[in-house]
Formats: structure tokens, sequence, C-alpha cells
């Protein structure tokens, strides 16, 4: 029997305006993205999106290739939250419960948020209602409810992957400059140039296709590296996820730089999630620690939401840039499309430019946003898709209220 797939983001609430672009499952967290580690394990063929946003259905249908809020032809298929964040062992695990349910069950966690189900099509839009609930026990699966939740899963994750048999053969194992926990560099080829230095006491390395690590960078695990990623005598410590595609310079620490994102030159990113296609200007730093060691609050336009974490940095939005020489504090989301210039002390809505020399906040001009998008695509041969501008229009229009103090007038640059 043919294994088929759903994953849905209809229990999650918004992410605080980071998945505005994209569901959480195509976050690379640990380095790949649901939806790639579930294609890795059962195929692509397997896998289908049920989404609540039926212009986001559309953009991903055509971005990635798979079919999006259509069901399988199968009466009984898997169903999983978008917010999962697994290791391919830990997955596989989980999928296998799942299918040992009974038909329209659903497992949740020891919190009620919902992690999946085996379900059919009579039981699928009413995902909650009239089945069976089965709280998690034996399997301790991830479910990410915050932005910084990541932070503590995965370094589990990289040194899980790194262990899994199948994934590794993919690639060859070099021996690190220090300690004892791989580095695996892929079969297709990786360029690592003279005194580059590479420290596995702590957990594995992962280098994928195409990576180019220049001459004076240092790597320490656990880290991934994704491909046709260029390293520029970089610092990259420990839990860093970087790509694919990005160029990275500067020191990064504990965070997630997702794919054709640019970091090219000195600054500093840490305990950071960074979305896909975000610009980090030279001399950026994202501020981590307070001078008194306390909590960090996550400041959400206002609602100050506990870390419990006394590290915590920036939250910053897929399409978002950093001008240089930003500065921004612990805990300040800066949302996709946006831009911000000086120091930022609070944080930033969807679609503004945010002057943090005089406090101001502008509104970006729609057709701004997606000639920009169009440009930034085309440095890298990648066409905008009309779906896309549609979709970007939509958002647009429903962060609207969260602008509502910005100025609608041109951006001034005066400082």
């Amino acid at each position: 029997m043919d294994q088929y797939i759903v994953i849905t983001d209809f229990q999650d609430k918004s992410f605080y305006t980071l998945d505005l672009y994209r569901p959480t499952s195509e976050f690379r967290y640990g380095g790949l993205s649901l939806r790639e580690r579930l294609s890795k394990i059962f195929g692509y063929e397997s896998l289908y999106y049920f989404l609540k946003d039926a212009d986001m259905a559309k953009v991903i249908k055509e971005r990635v290739g798979i079919p999006t809020n259509e069901l399988p032809q199968s009466n009984s298929f898997i169903v999983l939250s978008s917010r999962v964040i697994a290791s391919l062992d830990e997955l596989n695990s989980l999928i296998k419960m799942l299918n040992s349910l009974e038909p329209n069950s659903i497992l949740i966690n020891t919190e009620n948020k919902f992690i999946g189900g085996k379900l059919t099509k009579d039981g699928f839009p009413h995902i909650t209602d009239n089945v069976k609930v089965y709280k998690q026990k034996a399997l301790s699966i991830p479910y990410i409810e915050y932005p910084w939740d990541f932070l503590d899963i995965q370094p589990g994750i990289i040194k899980d992957d790194a262990l899994n048999k199948e994934f590794r053969k993919d690639f060859s194992v070099l021996k690190p400059s220090r300690g004892n926990w791989p580095v695996l560099a892929h079969k297709d080829g990786v360029y690592i140039e003279r005194y580059t230095y590479i420290d596995a006491r702590d957990g594995p390395v992962i280098l994928y296709k195409g990576v180019e690590i220049q001459s004076f960078t240092r790597i320490s695990g656990p880290s991934c590296i994704r491909e046709d990623s260029i390293l520029m005598s970089a610092l990259i410590r420990e839990n860093t996820v970087i790509g694919p595609v990005c160029k990275i310079g500067g020191e990064t620490a504990d965070s997630l730089i997702d794919g054709y994102s640019n970091q090219a030159h000195k600054s500093y990113i840490g305990h950071s999630f960074i979305g896909q296609w975000v610009n980090i200007g030279a001399f950026t730093v994202t501020s981590d620690l307070k001078n008194t060691y306390g909590e960090i609050m996550f400041d959400y336009f206002g609602d100050k939401i506990s870390t419990r974490k006394i590290k915590i940095g920036s939250f910053i939005g897929d399409y978002a840039k950093t001008s240089i020489s930003s500065q921004i504090m612990g805990g300040k989301l800066i949302g996709p499309f946006s831009q911000v210039i000086g120091p930022v002390y609070k944080s930033i809505p969807p679609f503004t430019i945010w002057n943090g020399h005089t406090s101001e906040t502008y509104e970006i001009y729609l057709e701004s946003a997606i000639k920009t998008q169009r440009r930034m695509y085309s440095r890298r041969n990648i066409s905008q898709l009309e779906t896309e501008k549609i979709f970007i229009k939509k958002i647009f229009n429903a962060t609207s209220p969260l602008r509502s103090s910005a100025k609608k007038d041109k951006f001034n640059w005066k400082l």
C-alpha cells in the first residue's frame, strides 16, 4: 500500500508574521525542512500540502512541485502538523506510530498540540472533531511553538542525522581539525581552502554539495552548511545552520540563516532566526544577552512574551534587509519585506522601513516590494511567479493594521 503524507497548518496560529510567506514546514531547522526530510524517507511522490491560505498554496505548489490543497486518491492517509521538527530517524518512527492508529485518530503532545494523525477524506476537514485522541507518550517529537524553540532542538537533530546510515551514503567522512565527531562532505564535491579549522568536539559538521569554504574560516559543530553556500573567512560557532545558496562572512552562532540569504561582511548573528532572501548589511549586530544577564522578552509589537532564556537574538522575516551598522536589540522581530537602519529597539512590522536614528517608521510601497523581489531573484537566475505578485499584495493588505502608525509618504533618509 502506498504511503501518503499531508503536511498541514490548519491547527496552527500565525507564527508572529514569520510564516506570512511560507509555512514553518519550509524552515530548514537542523539543516532540512520537514518537507525535505519526509521526501528523503518516503519519496517526493508521497507528499501533499494542505494550507489554510490558498494563495500561499499556489506559490508553494509552483516552487516546490508537490500537490497543494488537494488530497491523495487513497481514502486513508497520514497528516502532520507543519510545526513538527525532528530528525530523520524520529520522523520515521513517528510515521510508523501514526500508521498504527485506527482511522480518524490523532496524536497530540503533552501540551495538547496537534502533532499528526491517521485520517480519511471525511475526517480531514474536521481534524479535531469526532476523532479519537491519543497523547504522545513513548515518543518525544518536538513541536515548534515559539520562534526560539529551535535553539534547543537543532543540535540534537544535526547529530542524529549525521549518524543516520541512509543519510551518510551521500557523504564522505573527513577528519576534523579537532574532536571525534565526523565531518561529512558531500560526495559530489566540496571545496575547502587551506587554513580552514573544523572543531568537531561537540558535534558533527555537515557540508552539502557545492559548499565553498575559504581560507581562515573556523567552523564548530554541530553545524550544517547547505549546498552552494560560501563561507568567506567566517567564524561559524556551534548550533548553526546556513543555506542553501548563502554567502556568509563575519560571526554566526546558535542560529538558522535560511536559503538565499547573505551576511557577506563583518557582522554578528547570534541566537537568531534569519529567513529566506534576507540581506544582512555590513557590521550589523544582533544583541543576544542583557548586561544584567536577565531573561530576554520577545517583543511582538508591544506584547511581551516570556522566552525563559537569557540568550535570544533577532527574528528576521523573509525578504527583509538590514542596512550597514544596524544594531538590533535582543528579542526583536523584523517582519517580512521590511528594512531597518540604525538602532532597532522595538519590533518592526512587515512592509516598513525603520529609521532608528529618527525613530520613524515608513510604509514600503507595494510596487517596491514586488520589484525588489524580482531583482533579487534575477541575481540567482530565478523568475518571479505571477502567483507571487498576487500573494505579496494579499499579505501586504492583510498586515495593514500592523502599520497603522507608519508614515505613508516617501522615506526620509536624513539622520
